[in-house]
């Protein structure tokens, strides 16, 4: 599980120099755009790394939002 993980961070890590996440730049935001972005983003990468586990090994992990 290291192993695949360590993998699966090196390749948002990269991804991430590709794609910048938008945040808001007048420093009066109160609809907090950026911090929703990033939430989507992180439950993405949940769901990423958890499909990408062996199912035969891990089928017992269940992810909870």
């Amino acid at each position: 599980m290291v192993e695949f993980y360590t993998k699966l961070l090196g390749m948002w890590n990269e991804l991430a120099n590709y794609i910048k996440i938008p945040s808001c730049t007048c420093r009066k935001c109160e609809c907090d755009v950026s911090g929703k972005v990033i939430q989507m983003m992180e439950e993405e990468r949940t769901h990423q790394f958890f499909i990408g586990l062996d199912d035969d090994l891990y089928s017992v992990i269940e992810a909870r939002s």
